[in-house]
């Protein structure tokens, strides 16, 4: 069953933000080169008295100076805490017009499965569900985080790496999946060729599909043509990125309504052209702070996403983090 609370309230949210805030300056600043000298630029501490001073001292970090900074000190860059030995996973971006690679501790490895467990749960997977995993999530640091998560929850995992789409159906079909983890790409070309293989156990078997957003959230008329192709199945949505970790999850009680995993990210709304937190029920850029990928963190970091905050708190399904209506709506200028 997915979590039905009690979730944090409001106010215990922004006090526990705080006190992570000032514990990850505490460690970063003199260990952390890349950061550290953003920082001093500033004339920041970890001394931060609110959220709002943390927005007015704390400068911004782009995905330009996390590609700049990798050309200019490789493999990694500056962006590291600790020393290499204490890192055990390297997942690599290779998007247009950004390469990079993140590097993650067990601690915080385990803390993104810890969320990609709730992606699960909140999607209502359980023990008895055999996950079958599209190719196209294995390259990707969702896909793994995926893969291992369910693992833990005790689920069937059914990769499909290596497959092409007819041997994918023919899978699905043979070992009964009813989940599917993949693109929006892939669960429209797999439905059509199943359909096509007369293998009508695909769409009568499998009762979630769970998209990774790419770039931007799915389309309201391309989730119709989903439903239609997997008719006894939800359709939902979680979001991942290379550089912030688990970002999000599709709220259980409001279709194309996110959630951000505000436990481990602090998101902040801001206005395009002020740089100021619009009200609820606006739109603008998403920005991110991560509390605990101490080994590589993010400090406001500018996603480029235009996002727009849901009006009402706490939502219908009992959370008090932030809402997103509709998911990354698409690209500020």
């Amino acid at each position: 069953m997915p979590p039905t609370g009690p979730f944090l309230k409001r106010h215990t949210l922004i006090g526990q933000q705080i006190d992570r805030i000032r514990g990850l300056l505490n460690t970063i600043i003199g260990a952390n080169p890349f950061n550290t000298q953003k920082l001093e630029t500033a004339d920041m501490s970890y001394k931060i008295r609110d959220l709002t001073e943390f927005a007015d001292l704390a400068p911004y970090t782009t995905l330009q100076e996390i590609t700049d900074d990798q050309r200019a000190n490789p493999p990694y860059g500056t962006n590291l805490t600790f020393l290499l030995p204490r890192y055990i996973r390297c997942h690599h971006e290779a998007g247009a017009g950004a390469r990079f690679r993140w590097l993650d501790t067990e601690e915080s490895w385990d803390t993104m499965l810890l969320h990609w467990a709730e992606v699960f749960q909140t999607a209502g997977v359980t023990l008895d569900d055999g996950v079958f995993f599209a190719p196209s999530m294995q390259p990707a640091l969702d896909g793994w985080l995926a893969l291992e998560s369910a693992a833990r929850l005790g689920c069937l995992c059914l990769p499909g790496t290596g497959l092409d789409d007819r041997a994918c159906v023919q899978m699905m079909a043979e070992l009964g999946a009813t989940v599917l983890c993949c693109s929006a790409g892939d669960a429209a070309r797999l439905a059509e060729l199943a359909a096509q293989e007369k293998l009508e156990a695909v769409a009568a078997t499998v009762r979630l599909v769970l998209l990774g957003a790419r770039g931007a959230g799915t389309a309201p008329a391309e989730r119709e043509s989903l439903a239609r192709l997997w008719p006894n199945a939800r359709v939902c949505e979680h979001w991942t990125l290379t550089e912030a970790g688990v970002v999000a999850f599709e709220c259980p009680a409001r279709l194309g309504v996110w959630h951000i995993f505000e436990d481990a990210i602090l998101p902040e709304v801001l206005d395009p052209a002020t740089r100021q937190a619009v009200e609820p029920g606006q739109s603008g850029e998403l920005v991110l702070t991560t509390f605990f990928r101490t080994g590589s963190p993010l400090l406001r970091y500018r996603t480029g996403c235009l996002v727009k905050t849901a009006a009402d708190s706490p939502c219908e399904c009992g959370r008090y983090e932030l809402a997103l209506e509709g998911g990354i709506l698409g690209r500020v200028g």
